[in-house]
């Protein structure tokens, strides 16, 4: 006489692969949603890299033209100085 196999045995073995699917799906795209989400923030700083530079090479080219006009207009007080002398 053999022992009854007990019903929650032969059911976990039935489900056995149906979970192995699941596990591995699941898995897969919580690693595909990782991997885009990590693509995505590289993407954003790559773009706010390049947003930043182009912001200071224009804070750059303005000061280097504050710093022309700011001489500028000293050279014209001199003129108009020399001006108010004659």
């Amino acid at each position: 006489m053999t022992a009854p196999t007990p019903q929650r045995e032969s059911i976990l073995y039935q489900a056995l692969p149906g979970l192995v699917v699941a596990i591995c799906t699941t898995g897969l795209t919580i690693g595909a949603t990782l991997i885009g989400f990590v693509w995505r923030q590289t993407i954003t700083l790559a773009e706010i890299s390049k947003t930043l530079t182009s912001v200071c090479q224009e804070i750059e080219e303005n000061s280097t033209r504050d710093r022309l006009q700011d001489e500028a207009i000293a050279g014209l007080r001199v003129d108009l100085e020399k001006l108010r002398k004659r």
